[in-house]
């Protein structure tokens, strides 16, 4: 299986045209970047978000670059419960005639702090953002997905969640459950071929999160969310059919994947 991917230069194109794609955390610097990429290769994309004024920004820079129309989801997933994913699912089939694709972007904030100082409501709500919702949401969705052409399913996880990291907390422990719901699903339907899951750290990028936690650090030589975005796209491909996984991981312009260590 290919395990490397060299990134495409930033464009417009119909790798994803005819797919419908769901992108939690459109509002958000990477989910954004990914959610317009999607768009520009073609897909429709459904924006989900908790905040409203960011998906409608988004919606209209789509539109105004005579993108496939996408569609606004407001939710919450810290609040996402089993009524509210089967009202969801309802909105996307009222929205569209099927579901292609699932990219998990949404990254809840959290601080840099020890374990015996970090807040319990913050730790609850990241964990239900980054692990709770996704488990719901696959679950959901998987009857929509399956009946689709060449499914997939693309988590969002980091190097701290593959290797412990002091002050982390529960943004590291979200990427390890990420990681690990990824390579479930993949093994899971690995026998029957109709689903490929991978849980992808994009790497050190230049996000609000980022620099809020490193404020010493220079952002000028990291990546933008643009510049990763293809990434994602790649994943949702057809292109991705062959490529090893569930884990994988960007660095410098070329994504690489891997199994779980035996």
């Amino acid at each position: 299986m290919t395990s490397r991917y060299t990134l495409a230069e930033a464009g417009g194109g119909t790798r994803l045209e005819g797919r419908v794609v769901l992108v939690t955390g459109a509002a958000g610097g990477i989910g954004s970047a990914v959610s317009l990429a999607c768009a520009r290769q073609g897909a429709t994309v459904l924006l989900l978000d908790r905040n409203r004024r960011g998906i409608d920004q988004l919606y209209d820079r789509i539109v105004a670059e005579g993108l496939p129309e996408p569609a606004g989801i407001h939710e919450d997933l810290a609040r996402l419960d089993g009524a509210r994913a089967v009202a969801l699912a309802g909105q996307v089939t009222d929205n569209c005639a099927g579901l292609h694709a699932l990219i998990h972007a949404a990254q809840d904030d959290a601080p840099l702090a020890p374990v015996e100082h970090y807040p319990v409501d913050t730790f609850r709500r990241l964990l239900d953002t980054q692990v709770t919702a996704p488990f719901i949401l696959c679950r959901t969705l998987l009857p929509l997905l399956r009946a689709a052409a060449e499914p997939r399913i693309v988590l969002t996880g980091g190097a701290a969640g593959r290797r412990p990291r002091a002050y982390h907390g529960a943004a590291a422990i979200g990427w390890s459950g990420a990681d690990m719901l990824a390579g479930i699903l993949d093994q899971e339907f690995e026998a029957d071929g109709t689903l490929r899951a991978f849980s992808i750290d994009p790497g050190s990028v230049d996000t609000t999160m980022h620099n809020r936690w490193y404020p010493g650090r220079s952002a000028a030589d990291l990546p933008k969310p643009g510049e990763v975005a293809d990434a994602y796209v790649f994943l949702v491909s057809a292109e991705s059919r062959d490529f090893a996984g569930p884990l994988c991981t960007l660095d410098d312009g070329v994504l690489e994947g891997a199994g779980f260590p035996s």
